[in-house]
């Protein structure tokens, strides 16, 4: 009988023991799938946090830099090179010589006009003195046009005649830059056009140079707009660099920004981290002690396209979630898709905003 109670005994402690173990296996099992299921968000998120960035609204612009002043150089009359006095990087002044034709033939009329004129005031007519000094002045200036002089400040960027060359009336023989500052014609959209202004601060980034950062300003905007080859109504913009560091050379090519409004620091996540549903905006945060993401009410308005400025509801370093996807928005997860349970991915994902 004691045997019989013992084996009896024995056989529900096994029992036990097997259905204790099997709750465990189950109670592991369900917290394992419990955990997959809350932490699944992972798999459709990255995190981010909420930027502090300062921040002006601006206008994109893009062109090449040109001297302040440029003149192309060339004699009035034909004949042959005499002198020529600069060589590139030539620095001028204005009135400074570049060249000079044979001038000979020309100062010898002007020496007989000058002693017909000197003779003629001794015992000629009023008349007669007058048409002579008229053939003086013409003589006169016909010296002149022989010396081709810079009209402005600046350096020689070519020089296209050699001692004794023939040259034609009206063809180029050296150009010459002022590139105390630089000038760029650029484009402004016929939509932002209102909001620019002369003065207005730009920022500059060089292709050839984009370690270096250089302000300047807005000169002037075209009065009028017009269409582009692309079908694009614009208003063409000066902008200005004014002493310019040494780098920056004529024909550099650039982007830059002009700058619409004062810098202030605001908050700032990336655009896809919004969605707006049902006339609320919001963003989503990472889960609490487990769970599914949390939504957030949001004020928010576009900062730019890449960017939403938030009003109200985050603050600095506050962590958000951002979706896995890219591409178009047919391919985003909605919000409604998120709010989902967890271990049941939306079947069809739908447009933000719906």
């Amino acid at each position: 009988m004691k045997t019989r109670r013992k084996k009896r005994w024995i056989g529900w402690l096994v029992l036990g023991v097997i259905v204790l173990a099997l709750a465990v296996t189950v109670i592991v099992a369900v917290l394992r799938i419990a955990r997959r299921a809350n932490e699944q968000w992972r798999d459709q998120f990255r995190t981010g946090v909420v930027e502090l960035i300062v921040f002006a609204e601006t206008v994109e612009i893009t062109g090449n830099l040109m001297p302040i002043d440029a003149r192309d150089l060339a004699f009035p009359i034909a004949g042959r090179a005499a002198a020529v006095s600069v060589e590139v990087g030539s620095p001028v002044v204005p009135g400074g010589v570049v060249a000079r034709l044979d001038d000979r033939k020309a100062r010898y009329e002007l020496a007989t006009v000058e002693k017909q004129l000197q003779q003629k005031r001794l015992s000629g007519s009023s008349r007669e003195i007058q048409i002579l000094e008229l053939q003086r002045e013409i003589a006169a200036q016909a010296v002149q046009d022989h010396v081709l002089r810079s009209p402005i400040n600046g350096s020689v960027s070519a020089v296209d005649i050699r001692l004794n060359d023939f040259v034609s009336a009206g063809r180029r023989i050296a150009r010459v830059i002022d590139d105390s500052s630089f000038k760029a014609r650029v484009q402004v959209d016929e939509l932002d056009s209102p909001k620019v202004q002369a003065g207005q601060p730009v920022r500059f980034v060089f292709d050839a140079l984009p370690e270096l950062a250089v302000t300047g300003s807005v000169l002037s905007l075209a009065i009028e707009a017009r269409v582009t080859s692309t079908g694009l109504a614009v208003r063409d913009a000066e902008v200005l660099i004014e002493d310019p560091p040494d780098e920056l050379l004529t024909g550099y090519s650039f982007t830059g920004q002009i700058l619409l409004g004062r810098e202030e620091a605001v908050l700032a996540v990336p655009e896809e981290a919004v969605f707006n549903q049902g006339g609320e905006t919001f963003v989503f945060l990472p889960p609490v002690n487990g769970g599914a993401p949390q939504q957030q009410i949001v004020e928010a308005i576009v900062l730019d396209s890449d960017r939403i400025r938030i009003l109200s509801g985050l603050s600095e370093g506050q962590e958000i979630l951002i979706p896995l996807y890219s591409g178009d928005t047919g391919n985003r997860l909605s919000a409604k898709g998120l709010l989902r349970t967890l271990n049941q991915r939306s079947k069809i994902p739908l447009l933000r905003g719906e």
